[in-house]
């Protein structure tokens, strides 16, 4: 009697079980269109990839493929009802959009089938791309166009593009190997960006690293960067870490950020609180470097043979500076120190502005 009971529970469970246990489904959408070369493709897809590939064909390939795992093949089609897309063509636009109706949540027949939505596509290189993606990854190959992408919840890579980018990521990491001009928002991810001329971005919560660039303008918080060649770079943020290989301008207004400068070219004017400034490798024929800074230590290394001027001041705090320099004013009462001097030839241009307060400064 026993063993015919535990017989019965156990056939009963196996019977649950397999009743329970999903299987896959699958459903194909293709769709093909004829566009101009100077045209745009418009994708905006959910809960799956879109894969961008692109050829000297001026035509637009749209393959989408939705998976469906469910208990029945009742609920699949329940779910692939729910799945409905918006196709739009004309000679200069194709558009291609996921649109996803509410679950019904009540009852014992609740649908609790999970699905993917895929987008393969080909698309002419010389085309203006609109993509849009939100929890799913994205590849796009190379344009020789314009470009606009919006990933959230998922990654992106792009191989790269002739014309200027516009970027928006939110909780994801994305790649770029190169553009004209970039600009972009960042919100709690990662963005790596390989070679672009000109660079906006508001970033906050991230992850950046810039590999070469021209002119970069960042309003950043709670960032770290990790920037290698540019010319120039502009930067308005607090509480973030910057490392910084190599500019010839720069223009900082930051609180709680600590600031690494590799090498030094031209100009450099920062105002901070709270953080640390540190600049090496500074070229003997650069112009000048300002600092006004609160509850920060500054260092700064200038390469030798170089010639300038300087002028620092410290309260509740101690400068350092080379013992080759000609002071003409060299002041300490204790809790303020005035520091003005040269160092190599008198009147060069060269010029080292620093006044500090509650923060230490060694020139060298």
């Amino acid at each position: 009697m026993k063993y015919s009971l535990l017989l019965i529970l156990f056939t009963l469970w196996n019977t649950v079980t397999y009743a329970f246990e999903k299987q896959e489904f699958k459903k194909q959408i293709k769709k093909e269109y004829a566009i101009n070369p100077k045209g745009e493709v418009a994708l905006y897809n959910k809960y799956g990839k879109i894969e961008v590939k692109t050829s000297t064909n001026n035509k637009v390939t749209i393959d989408i493929e939705i998976i469906v795992n469910a208990n029945s093949e009742k609920s699949a089609k329940e779910t692939f009802d729910r799945i409905n897309f918006d196709f739009y063509n004309d000679e200069n636009y194709v558009k291609a959009m996921t649109m996803i109706e509410s679950k019904v949540s009540w009852g014992w027949n609740n649908n609790n089938a999970d699905y993917t939505i895929n987008y393969y596509v080909n698309m002419p290189k010389t085309c203006r791309l609109d993509l849009n993606n939100k929890y799913g990854d994205s590849y796009i190959s190379y344009l020789d166009a314009s470009a606009k992408v919006d990933v959230k919840y998922g990654n992106f890579k792009m191989d790269g593009l002739s014309e200027n980018l516009m970027v928006t990521l939110g909780y994801g990491n994305g790649t770029v190997e190169s553009c004209k001009d970039l600009n972009a928002g960042v919100s709690y991810g990662k963005l790596y960006l390989k070679d672009a001329r000109n660079i906006a971005m508001e970033t906050k919560y991230s992850e950046l690293e810039i590999i070469k660039g021209n002119d970069v303008a960042i309003s950043t918080k709670y960032d770290t960067y990790t920037i290698g060649n540019i010319k120039r770079l502009s930067n308005t943020g607090k509480y973030d870490h910057f490392q910084i290989m190599n500019v010839n301008e720069i223009a900082m207004t930051t609180n709680y950020t600590d600031v690494k400068i590799s090498n030094f070219e031209n100009s450099g004017a920062f105002n901070m609180s709270y953080g640390e400034l540190q600049m090496k490798n500074i070229a003997k024929d650069f112009k000048y470097i300002s600092v006004d800074a609160k509850y920060t230590d500054v260092y700064i290394d200038v390469e030798e043979n170089a010639s300038y001027s300087f002028y620092g001041s410290s309260s509740y705090g101690d400068i350092r500076f080379p013992s080759s320099m000609n002071t003409s004013r060299n002041e300490d009462s204790g809790y303020s120190k005035y520091v003005d001097g040269f160092v190599g030839s008198k009147g060069s241009k060269g010029k080292i502005t620093v006044k500090l307060s509650y923060g230490d400064l060694k020139l060298k």
